[in-house]
């Protein structure tokens, strides 16, 4: 066990901190604080299969999923205080009070619990390694006090001359970082961000929570609630080339080159993808200023020279990836600059993703096998209805054209396909479409 608990700590100390609720799950010594207190709790539980304690999920036994769960709040002090919105590139949208004619950088904090908390004595920082670089003044505390459930907005221009909530640090458009530390040096709260738009603001949605996203010009809400969609949330995994088409049975090496992943935006408004991520499956970062407007493709290729060999029409894609698409079944998702989840697919090439057909006659007998064409067959794997959750394998379908559709409207689209549960008495599989098997299905809307 020791050196389980060794590994584990050594694990959790490059994890990276979290800030969540007041007593949050992971929570297992009764401080109300994630520390080594509870990672010896949870150590001492390990494998375990009893519910409640350390077994955070509630699911099976202590296992590694709820050591993430720990391992994500580990530094967790108990303040209800978050950074909850930011803008490191002010320009025209909120004026310094202070200051006529002057928009310096702003940050906001969110107390989102029950009791006043006057942050008089903590500090800020725009370098996570320098905890103490500004202390916010303990002289003013109806300045720095800030009520349940209220907003405290602090201006990041470098000119603590006015006032207590003028840090001496500004923020960095092009990406930095931001912290807030409690006064004996723990972390509370901080964000690593990348490149930010003129006037674009990033914050909490919901205030509070754990997800970011944009907010555009003019949606800004420095010291009030945020609200509102974010643009980044009407970008789509839309089309997934993971098996390109080739001739297995003459030993046809696979052209990986030609693997892609296709974005779409269904929003009403430009999105700069400049700096996002996928994270999973394959690895690669947007090139800065890569756009895609409203209604328009973008597609990421593994090779853009194969591609656009391959499509010379296509002119919407960037690319260059390390990795590869995995035949079997792959996860994909799509971060932003902040690290916020735009989209995630989880394909394989068999289950809901894939139909049953009869295979050849072996000793008398013809099994069911998996089959189709977006798995090696000249396909792509296409989305068919923007507003169903990606967690049905039923709405996706191999593409009706050879190559897929990279770059333009997929061809297998539908409005509505409700999400359904075949509940199946007859036969487990789902027949090819020339096989005559007597199916009885219950259809339920989720």
């Amino acid at each position: 066990m020791r050196v389980r608990l060794g590994f584990l700590i050594l694990a959790v100390l490059y994890i990276g901190k979290f800030s969540a609720a007041i007593c949050p799950v992971g929570d297992l010594d009764g401080d109300c604080s994630i520390g080594l207190g509870d990672m010896i709790v949870f150590a001492e539980s390990w494998l375990g299969t009893s519910l409640g304690g350390a077994n955070l999920d509630g699911m099976n036994a202590v296992d590694i999923h709820d050591f993430s769960i720990l391992s994500e709040q580990w530094g967790y002090t108990g303040y209800q205080l978050v950074i909850n919105e930011f803008m490191a590139d002010n320009k025209t949208s909120i004026e310094d009070p202070q200051e006529a004619g002057e928009y310096p950088d702003w940050f906001e904090l969110y107390n989102y619990g029950t009791t006043p908390i006057n942050v008089g004595g903590m500090y800020l920082t725009d370098a996570l390694d320098t905890p103490n670089l500004f202390q916010i003044p303990s002289s003013a505390p109806a300045q720095t006090t800030i009520q349940p459930g209220d907003y405290l907005l602090v201006w990041a221009d470098g000119d603590t001359g006015q006032g207590p909530l003028h840090t001496i640090f500004k923020l960095a458009a092009g990406g930095e970082e931001l912290g807030l530390f409690a006064s004996d040096g723990s972390l509370i709260d901080s964000i690593i961000f990348g490149s930010q738009g003129l006037d674009e603001s990033y914050g909490r949605y919901p205030n509070g929570g754990p997800g970011w996203q944009k907010f555009d010009k003019g949606k800004a809400t420095p010291g009030s609630s945020n609200s509102g969609e974010s643009a980044d949330t009407g970008i789509l995994i839309n089309e997934i080339m993971y098996h390109p088409g080739h001739n297995e049975l003459a030993y046809e090496p696979e052209p990986i080159q030609l693997e892609y992943i296709e974005l779409y935006n269904t929003g009403t408004s430009a999105v700069n993808l400049g700096g996002w991520r996928f994270i999973d499956g394959v690895q690669f970062e947007l090139p800065p200023d890569t756009m895609i407007g409203a209604g328009n493709f973008l597609v990421i290729a593994a090779d853009v020279d194969a591609f656009s060999a391959a499509y010379p029409t296509v002119i919407n894609a960037v690319g260059g990836w390390t990795g590869k698409l995995t035949n079997a079944g792959e996860k994909l998702t799509l971060v932003n600059t902040v690290g916020t989840v735009i989209d995630t697919v989880r394909y394989y090439d068999e289950g809901e993703w894939a139909q049953r057909i009869l295979g050849p006659m072996e000793y008398y007998h013809r099994g069911w096998e998996w089959s189709n064409a977006h798995d090696g067959g000249g396909s792509s794997l296409e989305r068919v209805c923007l507003s169903v959750s990606n967690d049905y394998g039923r709405n996706w379908q191999a593409s009706q054209t050879n190559g897929g559709t990279p770059g333009r409207a997929n061809s297998r689209t539908a409005e509505n396909i409700a999400p359904v549960i075949l509940d199946v008495q007859h036969s487990p599989v789902i027949p090819a479409a020339d096989q005559a098997v007597t199916v009885t299905a219950k259809i339920t809307d989720e």
